[in-house]
């Protein structure tokens, strides 16, 4: 799974958008692990609160289409 993962040729972080959303689907990442010009403790603590309100949001789409899969079954 993660061999088609995109890294930053000059240091091998993590390539991620402005979610924190990775090129491979329900994968985040945050912190010191993505391409980004600033490191601090403030920052990441930032990055990982967008990386979980995003992972979050991306299993509750799932979850939401289960419950309306499950509401037509009846």
């Amino acid at each position: 799974m993660f061999q088609t993962q995109k890294f930053s040729k000059e240091y091998k972080e993590i390539i991620v958008d402005k979610n924190m959303s990775t090129n491979i689907p329900g994968v985040y990442a945050a912190g010191d692990s993505i391409a980004k010009r600033y490191r601090q403790v403030t920052t990441a603590v930032g990055d990982g609160t967008i990386a979980a309100l995003s992972a979050a949001e991306y299993l509750n789409k799932f979850e939401k289409a289960e419950l309306e899969t499950e509401a037509v079954a009846y």
